[in-house]
């Protein structure tokens, strides 16, 4: 349903979820690097939670002009590197925390959702998890042995090497899963445009998983012209009760959206 009136200031509805961070690597043999967490998830779409433990958040509500927009880049450091923040105007979502490298025996990277805690050295404790942020994401997963942490999710806290979850929509046009922590020891990357966390590597000398990039998604009532800068990729489509909804799945630093 459509969220705004024809008159400004104009409101409209939003999804915006931030870069998964990056999985741990490491330079000891036969221990893994924990996961990295998924990227905030913050949502006002009616029926669909923020993550965290969060709700539907308020409306924008902005006046004709143009605004900033930026999509967060997945992380790809391999100790504790975080994922990159998106933003609309000066509202943003956090980052997932990376995964900690193993046998550093430190807490992951907190963040949106926090990365998976180091696993032991010799002698040692592992590290705890990465914390996550209220109404945006969970807790990562504690190392301990020879194991790192997975990463926490949007919709869930890591437990140990189980990843949290992330959070399932449609809103895209597609099924698709955000903000998911990234598993320990898999070195899988996270998908384009899902913020999901990456996966921490098995052993070393291996290269870890890198972060999923962020996506934004704009519900805005098909009656107020919409333009974005030169550097923005995005598809539309119209929802059938109002609304086009823009799918914006690239935006840097400087890109921008205009409201007419």
């Amino acid at each position: 349903m459509s969220a705004s009136t024809k008159n400004p200031p104009y409101s409209f509805r939003y999804l915006c979820v931030s870069g998964g961070g990056g999985g741990g690597g490491s330079s000891y043999g036969g221990r893994s690097g924990g996961g990295g967490g998924g990227g905030g998830f913050r949502s006002s779409i009616e029926g669909l939670n923020s993550g965290g433990g969060g709700t539907v958040e308020p409306v924008f509500s902005l006046t004709p002009a143009t605004y900033a927009i930026t999509v967060g880049a997945g992380g790809t450091g391999n100790d504790r590197g975080s994922g990159g923040t998106s933003k609309i105007n000066f509202f943003t979502a956090l980052p997932g925390g990376g995964g900690s490298r193993a046998q550093s025996q430190r807490q992951g990277g907190s963040g949106a959702s926090g990365g998976g805690g180091g696993a032991d050295y010799p002698g040692g404790g592992g590290g705890a998890g990465g914390l996550g942020t209220a109404g945006q994401g969970f807790d990562g997963g504690a190392g301990g042995g020879t194991q790192s942490g997975s990463g926490g999710g949007a919709g869930g806290p890591a437990s140990g090497g189980t990843p949290g979850v992330g959070i399932t929509t449609d809103i895209s046009g597609s099924i698709v899963t955000y903000s998911e922590g990234g598993t320990r020891g898999t070195r899988l990357n996270g998908p384009a445009n899902s913020g999901k966390g990456g996966g921490g590597v098995s052993s070393d000398k291996q290269t870890n998983g890198f972060g999923g990039s962020g996506i934004i998604i704009l519900q805005i009532p098909n009656w107020i012209s919409v333009s974005f800068s030169a550097g923005v990729t995005q598809t539309s489509y119209d929802d059938g009760v109002g609304n086009n909804v823009y799918v914006v799945t690239a935006a840097g630093a400087t890109d921008t959206f205009t409201l007419e």
